[in-house]
């Protein structure tokens, strides 16, 4: 493990529990606010906002964590498409979205598992400096506290982004239809006599229109 892997690993963990402090204020800032105000319509509007915000924050938090640990960067497709809809129609769409569901999700269990991994880090980070200070005067511990932090930081990383997966590239590619795969796959007469003409095969078109090599012409008795 690399000094570099080290230092990402600390940096996340102390950075995402100051992340995940303000995404927790935020949310429930917001829908505190947003629901009772709903009774005098205000609210709708900023539910609507709310939805939007946990979303973009979901996605934020995944790429900027990526980019921390040096991984790369996640891609998400938004199920939504907005254009053109009133009030009423974005509430709708946003809360029949799953992925609205999951964002705030996210957000909520990002925010408690932060508040473990920063303990961690917190008791771990004597230990790192006391090894690094060893190290430089030639003894060598094996970082064993870098390397707990590390997986302290990837284990909270996998359990977050569990809840919230990112698309994956197979989703992404774009698929070639099974009939234009199947003809495209089938090699023309003219291929066929340049590649057999150097083995001295010769082809013959028969009675009912089929394309045989001259053996199995011979074998079936046509001439």
């Amino acid at each position: 493990m690399t000094s570099g892997q080290i230092f990402r690993s600390y940096t996340y963990l102390f950075l995402n529990v100051f992340l995940s402090s303000m995404y927790f204020t935020f949310l429930l800032t917001g829908f505190l606010l947003a629901i009772p105000l709903m009774f005098v319509l205000v609210g709708f509007p900023l539910l609507g906002f709310m939805f939007a915000a946990s979303r973009g924050l979901a996605v934020f938090d995944r790429q900027i964590g990526a980019a921390l640990m040096d991984e790369p960067t996640p891609r998400f497709e938004d199920d939504l498409d907005l254009r053109g809809m009133n009030l009423g129609e974005r509430l709708a769409a946003y809360t029949s979205s799953s992925m609205t569901w999951l964002s705030i999700t996210y957000l909520f269990v990002q925010f408690v598992a932060s508040l473990f991994t920063v303990t961690i880090g917190s008791m771990l980070l004597p230990f790192l400096i006391l090894e690094g200070l060893l190290a430089m005067i030639g003894i060598h511990t094996g970082m064993i506290s870098g390397r707990i932090g590390y997986m302290t930081a990837q284990a909270s990383r996998a359990i977050t982004n569990g809840i919230l997966p990112a698309t994956s590239e197979e989703r992404a590619r774009v698929t070639v239809p099974a009939e234009k795969a199947k003809n495209d796959s089938r090699r023309p007469i003219s291929r066929l006599a340049d590649d057999d003409e150097a083995e001295g095969v010769a082809y013959y078109l028969t009675d009912d229109g089929e394309v045989v090599p001259y053996r199995e012409k011979a074998k079936n008795g046509t001439r």
